[in-house]
């Protein structure tokens, strides 16, 4: 095995531990997290990235997956998908601690106390962690408005465009060459026979 078959491995069981805790968090976190080893890290974990830990667990097993199998499937990890999937995450979790500010109670009208309660969301493990909430500091005002959402969920679509572009262009290609084939003579003449 080479040394990337090897990482690839390790990031899938790294992300399919994680999975797996966090499907059993709520039993864990019910136990005494002194006692165990597991339910402090995903502790630690979620206390900084809230639902977004489901996110990194994900990505784990896919980075494992396109590391593993590298040679067959040839997707090429650049800078620019990187950016695209920090920007995702991140407008993702800006989405999150949005949806908990909406559910609560409002925020406070100077930037210290609503920063302080920004915080307090991030921090809580069911939104979208501390750097969601950091994010969000500057729109502390407009954090509520439907075009606030609107603008999220548009930076959420662009980077995940941005992140399967590769994927669309080829989609394109095989249609475009498939349009091709059904106007093309040899079609036509099989279609007769």
């Amino acid at each position: 095995m080479n040394k990337r078959k090897i990482e690839g491995a390790i990031w899938f069981a790294a992300g399919l531990i994680l999975v797996l805790l966090l499907g059993n968090k709520s039993s864990m976190l019910s136990d005494n997290a002194g006692e165990n080893i597991f339910s402090l890290i995903l502790s630690g974990i979620t206390l900084f990235f809230g639902k977004m830990t489901w996110f990194i667990a994900v990505m784990a097993i896919l980075y494992g997956i396109i590391l593993f199998f590298y040679e067959k499937i040839g997707i090429d990890i650049t800078q620019g998908k990187i950016a695209a999937l920090i920007g995702l995450f991140l407008s993702w979790g800006m989405v999150l601690v949005r949806s908990s500010v909406v559910k609560g109670k409002p925020l406070a009208d100077n930037f210290t106390e609503a920063g302080r309660q920004l915080l307090e969301i991030g921090f809580s493990r069911e939104s979208g962690g501390i750097l969601g909430a950091l994010l969000s500091m500057p729109f502390y005002k407009v954090l509520y408005s439907q075009g606030m959402f609107i603008v999220l969920i548009i930076l959420v679509i662009i980077f995940g465009i941005w992140l399967i572009k590769d994927l669309i262009e080829l989609g394109y290609e095989v249609f475009k060459e498939i349009i091709k084939y059904y106007k093309s003579d040899d079609y036509k003449e099989k279609k007769e026979n």
